[in-house]
């Protein structure tokens, strides 16, 4: 694997729901602008146990950063929602 290649994890606590459209507005920003190709990305969420949204996958395109754009929660669960990009 290239030294090139971004790894990255990034957490997201949603137990305040103002900030929820805020920190998913955030996410999709960073899918969409930040993360550059050849970067793996997957997407978990939790709250008492996790749920993986997305397998980790090798973003190539733009079709691949659509799909993880699709992959993110779009409410809060029980009031508390957590999620990962990694």
């Amino acid at each position: 694997m290239s030294d090139n290649v971004l790894r990255c994890c990034t957490l997201f606590d949603f137990k305040d729901a103002k900030k929820f459209v805020k920190m998913i507005s955030s996410s999709a920003n960073f899918l969409s602008s930040i993360v550059i190709d050849g970067s793996l990305v997957g997407i978990v969420e939790f709250n008492e146990r996790a749920v993986k949204l997305q397998e980790l996958i090798t973003v190539t395109s733009d079709a691949d950063r659509a799909e993880l754009l699709e992959a993110l929660p779009t409410m809060l669960m029980d009031g508390q929602l957590s999620a990962m990009v990694f």
